[in-house]
């Protein structure tokens, strides 16, 4: 499993260990070993704890592999982005490619440790990219380049809800 990672910023805003907004990206299962994992013990130990701390629902959101990369071994200060993509239906096909050609450019990047592009099961429409970085100062290299200002600017006409980037830190 990946590491549990929350938000750096929120964690200052609220107080070192006090962060209400984190993100626990999963596993790959078929749908009958997702349901026997998602009542194991250690699951249902993982979210009682989480209760206390939830000011909303759990949101558990299921998806399949748009354009996953290879794993490396995270840095010391890595940073996470977990980015939601919402394009309109009619842009789906046009939109997915885009999504899918700007993680697999951005591979490879200097201080780029993983790239990885996920569409939600129930809204084709809907997207997750998981960048992982090095260091910021890597991540704001990336989002300065021409690849990386075309793929927003030709995603906006196409798009169906704010780009919602958030930035996170890996808790080890």
């Amino acid at each position: 499993m990946t590491s549990v990672v929350e938000s750096p910023a929120h964690r200052t805003a609220l107080g070192a260990g006090e962060s209400h907004h984190g993100v626990v990206p999963g596993l790959a299962f078929a749908a009958l070993a997702f349901l026997a994992y998602a009542s194991s013990d250690a699951v249902v130990k993982f979210r009682n704890a989480l209760a206390p701390l939830q000011s909303a629902a759990y949101d558990e959101r299921i998806h399949h592999t748009l354009s996953v990369g290879p794993s490396t071994p995270l840095s010391a200060d890595a940073v996470v982005f977990v980015t939601h993509v919402d394009v309109v239906p009619p842009a789906l096909v046009p939109g997915t490619g885009s999504v899918k050609a700007f993680v697999e450019q951005g591979r490879g990047t200097t201080g780029n440790r993983r790239f990885d592009a996920w569409t939600q099961t129930s809204r084709q429409n809907h997207m997750t990219v998981v960048e992982t970085w090095d260091a910021m100062a890597a991540k704001n290299a990336w989002i300065s380049t021409a690849v990386a200002k075309t793929f927003r600017e030709g995603l906006h006409p196409m798009s169906g809800a704010l780009y919602d980037e958030r930035a996170y830190k890996v808790l080890r």
